[in-house]
């Protein structure tokens, strides 16, 4: 096999990523041919993503469309690959340059001007960390980066400007063993084997994507290993077309209508819970590839939708506007606050024109003054330009986010909100978490039992100051994400065993220490029952509550399952222990974390307050669980509800900032300022203090 170092001049002529093979292939040393409806599905997986990122209810499956791009990638790079091998010309630098002009240009002008507002913007911790997101985005490393900072479905990926650069991470680092397997099949197997091989790593890739979501989500999403088998399935597809070619065209019509069909529902439909990106992908990457077997066969009805100029010109975009809606959504987010409707539609707007000007005046003319260019130097651009950004991004990062950009006050809320951590020791165990006036750790009774979610664990240091001053000793049971609910089945499936047996230590405990005073039940009531987030978006959900009767993930039956969980959970505490039980009330859910706000006031010298945030979509938000709360208390004469919103909300605002400090980690948890604030305003003292006398402690 002769390997050369040019690829064929028709092959550069064609479109940039070579959307072709249409049903008729064409003969060696012609052109070859564009397909138009390859540019149409980018423009269905393009637009499913950010549809997803700026309007989740519009497209509640719309995060699959990077599965979509990565079989179109796993199609088109496999023909690139194996048209050059065929015709003896495949070069690794000529490839490799290709991959740079192709990517790198827009990608280095986001992230260039990225960091310069995150400059700008960011407090000096956060700062680092994002410096070092440049840097990874950059070298295409992104995926390791951001699979142990923040899970893509997580609440921390709005604070992460370049979360979506891990998809390209995962692309590159597919482009580095896809050619070599391809060279290696080439020169040891005939074509017919081909075929075989590729099917084989599809289904072997699935079951590896299978196990690994299963065994570690954050792991599954992030990695190559478990995405391999999607791109792959895009290099089916292309092996695939000359045995398709044998079907009727009738046939294939039907074949390519169907499975757009079925893609966009997927995409606009209800999102796996579960298995995703396992069998729970397949949905999407299926259809992908069948579309790009079976589409292009003239007069077809689903090649003429996908060829409709507005999608091709959104396929042509694709790229830009991927690299562009997400930090352009983040950044407004960060400044200004979660996005209403109005503001959406503003922000997709923006992030089309930005995407236009990208692909007319950065792609486009770089990789034509490109195509024609010595390969070797092109290569060598792109390392520099990858050095470059590591010369920048590293002192910012090892310097701390240059902390001399704001004023102390900004680094001190700053390590308040980032530096609290909740619970302490091993959280969710049958032993718990010791806290109170201990005195000697061995006492084998305590008088305060904390039980619940992370909403239990953010209030551990105003429970720990509260039984010091009183002398008690104190045992928390938790788990995040894991509420204090009898009789009820979480979902995903890997949450299930885990809280499972977090709530059922919770009861044991309880039951283990009836000497115990109090026994307190907290919890983010409204996150497991509120769909709707504030004005103009829904919240994205980790997990699901049901039961027997509904597995339904309506509002409506979230409240009747939540109600139902709990008035089990407190019956059955009830019966295990004569403790005088206090269901506290959750702290107000913000829409908007306020450190970054703060950060920005202080800097320009603004009044703090001014951060503090409307309390009437707040209220509204969490109406039905302190309806709930104080429904249960007034009907059990051991119960009472105790509710710290009074503490941070008038009628009008709730305050995020007071006496110089930061109340919130985040948009819902407490700093450990913010927790003991509680005791120090007296929050609770005269329920537990009046409560205790009221019954004398009693020793086993």
């Amino acid at each position: 096999m002769r390997v050369s170092n040019r690829l064929p001049t028709h092959a550069l002529r064609a479109h940039p990523d070579l959307a072709w093979f249409g049903r008729a292939q064409p003969e060696k040393g012609r052109p070859l041919q564009y397909r138009k409806e390859i540019d149409g599905l980018r423009a269905i997986a393009v637009s499913s993503v950010v549809l997803y990122h700026l309007f989740p209810f519009a497209a509640p499956s719309g995060f699959a469309g990077v599965d979509v791009f990565f079989v179109i990638s796993g199609f088109l790079i496999t023909g690139i690959i194996a048209e050059s091998l065929e015709q003896g010309r495949f070069s690794f630098w000529d490839f490799y340059a290709r991959r740079a002009r192709r990517i790198l240009p827009a990608l280095f002008v986001m992230c260039t001007a990225s960091f310069l507002v995150g400059a700008w913007l960011l407090p000096p911790v956060a700062f680092a960390d994002f410096a070092l997101s440049v840097l990874a985005a950059m070298a295409f490393i992104a995926n390791f980066h951001f699979k142990d900072r923040a899970g893509y479905f997580e609440a921390d990926a709005s604070d992460q400007p370049l979360m979506h650069t891990w998809s390209l991470g995962v692309e590159e680092q597919f482009y580095v063993i896809w050619p070599i397997l391809l060279i290696l099949l080439a020169a040891l197997v005939t074509k017919r084997w081909h075929l075989i091989v590729i099917s084989v790593i599809v289904i072997l890739g699935l079951f590896l994507a299978e196990f690994m979501t299963r065994s570690d989500p954050d792991l599954a999403f992030f990695m190559l290993p478990s995405r391999l088998w999607e791109l792959a399935m895009g290099a089916l597809a292309f092996y695939a077309r000359p045995l398709a070619m044998r079907l009727p065209d009738a046939a294939a019509k039907l074949i390519a209508l169907a499975s757009a069909a079925l893609l966009v529902a997927f995409l606009l439909g209800p999102p796996p819970l579960e298995n995703f990106p396992g069998i729970g992908a397949l949905p999407a990457c299926l259809p992908a590839a069948l579309l790009l077997v079976f589409a292009g066969t003239e007069r077809c009805p689903t090649t003429f939708l996908l060829s409709l100029p507005p999608m091709v010109f959104l396929g042509l975009i694709s790229y830009s506007l991927y690299l562009w809606h997400w930090p352009i959504l983040i950044f407004y987010g960060m400044a200004f606050g979660h996005p209403t409707v109005a503001v959406g539609i503003g922000l997709l707007l923006a992030s089309v024109l930005l995407a236009t000007l990208s692909w007319r005046f950065i792609e486009t003319p770089l990789r034509r003054a490109g195509a024609h260019a010595p390969v070797k130097p092109q290569v060598g651009l792109a390392a520099l330009a990858i050095l470059a950004t590591a010369a920048i991004t590293l002192p910012a990062t090892l310097s701390q986010g240059w902390p001399w950009r704001v004023p102390d006050a900004v680094v001190t809320i700053e390590a308040e909100a980032r530096g609290t951590k909740f619970g302490c020791g091993e959280i969710g165990t049958r032993e718990g978490c010791l806290f109170g006036d201990r005195g000697q750790q061995s006492l084998p009774h305590e008088d305060l039992l904390l039980v619940g979610d992370s909403h239990a664990q953010h209030f551990l240091p105003y429970f720990d100051r509260l039984a010091r001053a009183q002398g008690w000793t104190g045992r928390m049971v938790s788990q995040g994400g894991c509420p204090p609910l009898a009789g009820i089945q979480l979902r995903p499936e890997r949450f299930a065993a885990s809280c499972g047996a977090v709530q059922q230590a919770m009861l044991d405990t309880i039951a283990a220490h009836r000497e115990a005073q109090f026994v307190v039940i907290a919890s983010r009531w409204e996150a497991y029952t509120e769909t709707q987030f504030f004005e103009g978006g829904f919240e994205r959900r980790k997990q699901f509550i049901g039961d027997a009767l509904s597995q339904s993930t309506d509002t409506a039956n979230l409240r009747r399952v939540l109600e139902a969980g709990l008035s089990e959970f407190l019956d059955r505490a009830l019966a295990l222990t004569q403790a005088h039980i206090v269901l506290v009330h959750q702290v107000p859910v913000l829409p908007n974390a306020p450190l970054l706000c703060l950060s920005s006031t202080l800097k320009l010298g603004e009044e703090p307050q001014n951060c503090a945030q409307p309390a009437a979509p707040i209220l509204e938000r969490l109406s039905f669980s302190r309806e709930l709360l104080t429904k249960l208390a007034q009907a059990h004469p051991r119960v009472t509800a105790l509710d710290p919103l009074p503490h941070f909300c008038d009628a009008q605002r709730c305050r995020t900032y007071a006496d110089g400090h930061i109340l919130y980690a985040d948009k819902n948890h407490l700093t450990t300022i913010g927790a003991q604030s509680l005791f120090e305003k007296g929050f609770g003292t005269d329920l537990f203090v009046s409560a205790k006398a009221q019954r004398p402690a009693q020793r086993d």
